[in-house]
């Protein structure tokens, strides 16, 4: 009687995990200046979009979407300025909501 052998087939599984890195660099100078900011009512540092992302390490559409949908104070002229006093204060409240969203699922997971 012959005997049957059955081959096993091991599997591996490799998992491979890459981090990558990333730096802007921006050679020219930020182009923010003191200008009239019509909510604050007072002498407010204002920038481009384009700065103003780089400031808050956001995208320029972000800065965008914040004007659109007046969260921050800005000024149109030939070109859209921004209000940096309240892209701090709501970049600030988005962190500590951010924050609080965070502490509420580390307690809720743990």
């Amino acid at each position: 009687m012959p005997v049957v052998t059955r081959k096993t087939q091991m599997q591996h599984k490799t998992e491979i995990e890459i981090e990558l890195s990333e730096t802007i660099a921006y050679k020219r100078p930020i182009a923010s200046f003191e200008s009239f900011c019509p909510v604050c009512k007072s002498l407010v540092e204002m920038a481009p979009p384009e700065a103003a992302a780089i400031l808050t390490r956001t995208t320029e559409r972000e800065i965008y979407r914040l004007v659109e949908t007046n969260l921050i104070h800005f000024v149109e002229t030939d070109k859209i300025l921004v209000c940096l006093n309240s892209l701090a204060e709501i970049k600030s409240a988005t962190d500590v909501m951010q924050n609080n969203y965070e502490k509420q699922n580390n307690i809720l997971f743990d």
